[in-house]
């Protein structure tokens, strides 16, 4: 879900979860802002065996564990360290992530995964008239998403500001 804060990508990802699931609550929702720096793993997937803090295991793989029929909304994906990018390739490829604190594998095949960015917010008219691939390419040339992770994409949705008529 691409556009500018505000317009509902958050509101939308809750409704998903409540059509799919049940319930809006049936959402794990992390901001990768949090996960910037070069140690995004340890909080994500949990630290190394033997490593302080191992017996708790990662945020996101204990969330899947717990929920693992919920919407993932993976907020701001953009500001997460770029190799987070890798991580969740490899994840939507195999259909699962492993806890580095237990050696388990959670399983993704069971929930709907939803990224939200406010990059190119400021471009959505041109956005509106692209069809999913000249979207893809234009978020790949104008906002630095790579095109393998892009193809991992099943659909991009732009979202709108409402005008004072809506």
């Amino acid at each position: 879900f691409m556009g500018p804060s505000g317009v509902g990508k958050t509101e939308m990802a809750k409704e998903i979860a409540r059509e799919f699931y049940g319930s809006r609550n049936a959402m794990v929702r992390l901001n990768m802002q949090e996960y910037g720096d070069k140690n995004f793993e340890w909080g994500l997937l949990g630290p190394a065996r033997g490593y302080v803090g191992s017996d708790k295991g990662g945020v996101l793989t204990q969330a899947l564990k717990a929920r693992p029929e919920s919407v993932l909304m993976l907020d701001e994906m953009e500001k997460g360290h770029p190799k987070l990018m890798v991580m969740f390739m490899t994840a939507f490829d195999e259909g699962s992530l492993q806890d580095k604190s237990t050696g388990e594998f959670v399983t993704l095949s069971r929930s709907i995964v939803v990224m939200t960015s406010n990059l190119l917010a400021d471009r959505w008219e041109e956005m509106t008239e692209l069809g999913q691939s000249d979207l893809k390419g234009f978020i790949q040339t104008h906002g630095g998403f790579k095109p393998e992770f892009l193809g991992r994409i099943d659909q991009v949705v732009v979202f709108h500001p409402l005008d004072d008529d809506a």
